[in-house]
């Protein structure tokens, strides 16, 4: 495995995530902007930074498999929402204190031959059942750094054998951390395959939390494969400009 993952591995040792932020506030004056913006691919798999840490902290699901009732939370929510057509594919987590849930969706743009994308769902429920979108996030880069060709959103979020086959390959030897797959998010064509899946991660330590993590698996054209990037999810909504 290339130097860069190997310092990585020894660095998850060290480090905790974090999930945390206050109470519910609505972003809603800035979703109809989002729901207009054509939503492409992701282009890095550098580690995700939009966190507002303040008190409190977020969980994750034992079982990211949606339920009738979340399923129904979830519609009510996003009801009347246009602009942008949002399937819920899996539960990621809440924060308990505050009535915050995160799911994450399928997004399609009401467009012809638009591009779905997946997306993080925050929503806020209060104490007297009400429901509320409270912000619809990418899985954002912190420096920009692009990744050759495009990536292509997947149909399912279930492994396909062949991306579960390259997974399972490269992941062979890996140690520190236990990576659980939860969705196979997208896939690139470069000289083999990439692949992209968004795992639940747990350093190997005695009362360590359950977090996220993005797993980035390269396929060659011979059939090796190996891991060439790992970057972890924080659940936790943006912090307003």
């Amino acid at each position: 495995m290339r130097n860069g993952m190997k310092r990585f591995f020894a660095g998850t040792l060290a480090l905790m995530m974090v999930f945390a932020m206050t109470g519910c506030r609505s972003n809603a004056q800035t979703l109809g902007v989002e729901e207009k913006e054509a939503m492409a691919p992701i282009e890095t798999t550098t580690p995700i930074e939009h966190i507002d840490i303040e008190t409190g902290g977020w969980s994750a699901a034992e079982t990211t498999e949606l339920t009738d009732g979340q399923r129904s939370l979830f519609e009510k929510a996003l009801e009347g929402l246009t602009g942008v057509v949002y399937e819920p594919v899996a539960y990621l987590g809440s924060q308990a204190e505050a009535g915050l849930i995160c799911f994450l969706c399928r997004a399609t743009v009401v467009y012809p031959d638009a591009q779905p994308a997946y997306k993080l769902v925050y929503l806020c429920e209060d104490t007297d059942g009400n429901v509320s979108i409270l912000d619809i996030a990418d899985f954002a880069n912190a420096d920009g750094e692009a990744l050759a060709g495009g990536w292509f959103a997947s149909d399912d979020i279930a492994l396909p054998e062949e991306v579960k086959e390259a997974y399972d390959k490269a992941m062979e030897g890996l140690v520190g951390v236990d990576y659980e797959p939860v969705a196979f998010l997208e896939s690139q064509v470069v000289a083999g395959m990439n692949y992209r899946i968004l795992c639940k991660s747990t350093v190997v330590y005695p009362g360590a939390e359950t977090g996220y993590a993005i797993v980035t698996v390269y396929r060659a054209l011979d059939g090796s494969a190996e891991v060439t990037d790992i970057a972890d999810v924080a659940l936790g909504v943006r912090a307003e400009k």
